[in-house]
């Protein structure tokens, strides 16, 4: 009996998706909150070859449906955090997404060949429900 569910899963080489450093959820987040998370993601999105954009903040609050204020304060939390450099000439600011310093074992992809990996930083939800009460505790 065939799959009454297909599902097409993305494809990463059509140039259609960007991709954000797993440090930037799992260890800025409660540094540059919630919008931060969202305009560094934004940017991300624009980005050339040598990780530099340079969209207004009245472009970027268009888009993402902020005030141009909150815009800013994200902008400054992400450049204070050396997540971005913001580079301003005569007519724009640009902005570079900055190479991000982590533990080696945050770049791991979650897969069963990498033992380095928690059972609670995987997308294996079978495997997480079964250790979740043990990892909950070892942390």
């Amino acid at each position: 009996m065939p799959n009454e569910h297909t599902f097409e899963i993305r494809d990463l080489r059509n140039g259609d998706w960007y991709w954000i450093h797993k440090a930037v959820i799992n260890d800025y987040t409660q540094k540059i909150g919630a919008t931060g998370v969202i305009v560094y993601s934004f940017l991300a999105s624009m980005t050339d070859n040598n990780q530099r954009c340079f969209p207004s903040q009245k472009y970027i609050a268009d888009k993402l449906g902020y005030s141009r204020a909150t815009v800013n304060k994200a902008l400054k939390r992400l450049k204070d955090n050396g997540l971005i450099g913001i580079e301003r000439n005569r007519y724009h600011c640009i902005y570079r997404l900055l190479r991000i310093r982590c533990k080696a074992d945050e770049t791991q992809m979650s897969h069963r060949g990498n033992s380095g990996v928690l059972y609670f930083d995987t997308n294996d939800n079978k495997r997480r429900t079964k250790r979740l009460s043990v990892a909950t505790f070892d942390r």
